[in-house]
Order: structure tokens, then sequence, then C-alpha cells
């Protein structure tokens, strides 16, 4: 009995301790969040809550801390970008724009767009660093005519930023307020992708002026949601609601651009550059009342890992680690692994059975959820299988979770079963 002990103590010493989510502290009523990184690669969550810009910070200890953010012009407010020192922000209805900085003496707001024209708008803007990790910021305006201007921000040698026309007298006019985002090129080059007017198009400085090219177009379709820039890719959302879809778009700047259909129904949050190439953040969806999301990774070649619930963040640090910002009942849960996770949950659903799988794990166990209610948690075989009893009628939502061993990561199906 000793030696059976013993070696039960000694497994629970060499075995690495299931890994938990880590909260991000006052978090649980944010509205808005996205997750950037320093300098040094370490997580810095911007998000919003009661009408104020707060920021979560990863200490080396692994402990987080929350500050507010320099006063902003009002408390109705989202995020768009958050990179190295930077937090992108702007009014929720797109009156203004602000760019937080941190600085040694704490944070400090510079007011690219104090005001807008009545019946004008901005769209969601677009933040990135360039090679010396000084801030490019894009953003286009749309008058209540359909005329639009599309901007880009830098700071000049004094840090005092400075406002280029990129486009002029309203051109392309577009019956949706556009999003924006800079891409820095490997050489240092700067273009900007903006979407709207059923098309999204990449302009580049030529002389004093810049120049235009389609990247996309679709009658039938319509951008929707953020821009998201790495490297020399772009990624955002096309939307088709006359065939159900949301497309996730991936556009690739070199050498002539060239675009690819990653997903069709889900929505852009982030784009990363990996070591093996662009990753995009994306939320699907399935709406029965309310609407269920569930995170994704989709790289190049449309492999997709699916996560057990919203996804409201991605990076990926230098040395190829990956972060997750997931949105969870008590607030904003971080995650970190060093990869992406090699695991898949599958998960099939009929009147009196609910199975699937986990592939590339053999033990463990798997959650199963009807909507946000826990209905059991059963053990996985050996194969990696699973299943249960259901006995649902109606439309019914089910979700399986499977945790991460080393990270806590939940990884997930989510599936609507009709009757």
């Amino acid at each position: 009995m000793k030696r059976v002990v013993a070696g039960i103590l000694l497994a629970a010493v060499l075995l690495p301790a299931a890994a938990r989510a880590e909260p991000v502290p006052g978090s649980a009523a944010a509205t808005d969040a996205v997750l950037g990184l320093a300098a040094d690669g370490t997580p810095r969550v911007a998000f919003a809550s009661g009408g104020r810009l707060l920021v979560g910070a990863r200490g080396p200890d692994g402990e987080w801390t929350a500050e507010r953010a320099a006063a902003l012009p009002g408390p109705e407010l989202i995020v768009d970008r958050a990179a190295g020192a930077f937090v992108l922000v702007q009014h929720a209805n797109g009156g203004w724009l602000a760019l937080e900085e941190r600085a040694a003496a704490g944070w400090r707001a510079h007011l690219l767009v104090r005001s807008v024209p009545r019946g004008a708008s901005l769209g969601l803007a677009g933040l990135t660093l360039d090679a010396h990790a000084r801030p490019v910021v894009a953003y286009a305006l749309r008058l209540a005519d359909g005329k639009t201007f599309l901007r880009l921000v830098r700071p000049d040698a004094r840090g005092r930023f400075v406002t280029r026309a990129v486009t002029k007298a309203g051109f392309p006019q577009s019956d949706t307020v556009p999003s924006a985002s800079p891409v820095v090129l490997p050489g240092g080059g700067i273009r900007v992708v903006a979407t709207g007017a059923r098309s999204a198009i990449e302009w580049a400085p030529k002389g004093r002026t810049w120049e235009g090219q389609v990247l996309y177009a679709n009658s039938l379709g319509t951008p929707a949601g953020p821009v998201g820039a790495a490297g020399p890719y772009s990624a955002w959302t096309e939307l088709f609601p006359q065939f159900g879809q949301s497309q996730v778009l991936l556009t690739l700047h070199a050498d002539g651009e060239r675009t690819a259909v990653l997903h069709r129904h889900a929505f852009v949050v982030a784009l990363a550059l990996g070591p093996t190439g662009p990753e995009v953040a994306a939320n699907d969806y399935v709406e029965l009342g309310d609407v269920a999301y569930a995170g994704l990774v989709v790289d190049a070649a449309g492999i997709t890992l699916e996560l057990g619930g919203k996804l409201v963040g991605y990076a990926i640090e230098p040395g190829g680690a990956r972060q997750f910002l997931l949105r969870a009942a008590g607030g904003l849960e971080w995650y970190r692994t060093s990869s992406l996770p090699p695991v898949r949950v599958e998960l099939q659903a009929t009147s009196a059975m609910l199975t699937g799988s986990v592939r590339g794990a053999s033990g463990g166990s798997v959650e199963l959820y009807r909507g946000d209610e826990l209905l059991e948690t059963v053990p996985l075989g050996t194969d990696g299988s699973f299943s249960a009893a259901a006995s649902d009628t109606g439309a019914v939502l089910y979700r399986a979770v499977y945790r991460d061993v080393l990270s806590g990561l939940p990884l997930g199906a989510l599936v609507r079963f009709d009757g």
C-alpha cells in the first residue's frame, strides 16, 4: 500500500498541473476589448468598462494589474487596436478618434480627430507599428452624402502627429462607413487598405499622391467590421446576407495582390503573422434566440482550430507562442500556448445521443453543454471518442469543450440540432 501511495504522489509531482484561465481584473463589465503585445511580448488587454478605457498588463510573476488610461472626450467608446505602447480608441458612433500612449509617467491621450461634421461618421480605424515601433494609424471619414476621405496619421521627428490625405474630393463614394488599416510591408513601405462601397482597395503612395488598387469587389457583398493587417497581409469580413454567409477574406500584398476566402461563416477579429504564415482570428456563430459564438483560428490553407467560446483577441509572440483572449461569463480570460494545439473536437447530435471525438487526445474528459448549461462531463475513450445520452426535442445548441492539458485553453465544437 505504501508503494502505491508513493507512486501516486510521485506521479502527481511529475505530471504538469492542469492550467487554468487567467482572468483580467476589472473586466467583468467590459463592453469591448482587444489584445496587444508590449515590446517584450507581454500581453496588454485594453477594454472599455463604465465609460472608461482600462488596460490590463501581466507582470513577470504572472499577476495581472489593470489601470485607467488617460481621460477621453466621452464615455461611449470602442477599442480598435492595441500594439506596443499604444491603444487606438474611438467614439462608438464615430464622433472622435484618439491614440493612447503608455509612457514612463503614465498614459497620455493624443486626440487625432476631435469631431466630425454633422451627419458624418468615422469608420473603424486601424493601428500598426513601423520598424522603429512608432504608431501608424489609418482611418476613413464618411459624410452624410456618401463621400469618403481616407487619412494616414504618423508622428513626425518631434513626436507631433501629422495627418496626410490618402484620398481627396470624397472619392470613392460609399453607402457604408469604411473601415481602414495601415499595412507595413517587410521593406518598410506603407500601404492603406480600406473597405467600403462593396469593395476593398489598397492605396499606395505614388510621388505626392496615392494610387488605389482594387483588391476585391462584389456587387452582392458588403464589407463589415475591422480590417486586420500583419506584415504583407490584410483580412476582413464580407457579408452576403442573401446566401447566409459572412466570408473571411485574406489578401497577400506582394508582386500584385491575391485574395482568398478562408471561411464562409465567421467575423474577423484579428490577423497575426506566425512562424509559417498568416493566421486569422474570427468568430463563427449560431443563432437560436441569442447568438452563440465559437472562436476560430484559421491559417492561409484554411486549417481551422475551433475554441469553446467567443474569441475577442489573438496575438503571436516573436518566438511563435500564441496568446488568446476569450470572453467568459465572469469577464475576460487570457491564455497562452507555445504553439497551436494539434487537438480538434468533433460533435454530432441526434434526438437520443451526443457523440464525438477529440482528435489528438487519448485521455481526459470533455464537457458537454446545452446552450450555456453544463449537462455533464464525460471521460474520453482511449481513441479520444465520447458519448452521452440526449433527450431534447426542437432546436437546441450543443457544445463540447476539451481543455488543453498544458494551457487550459478551451477547445470546442458548437452544433445546432433542430430536432
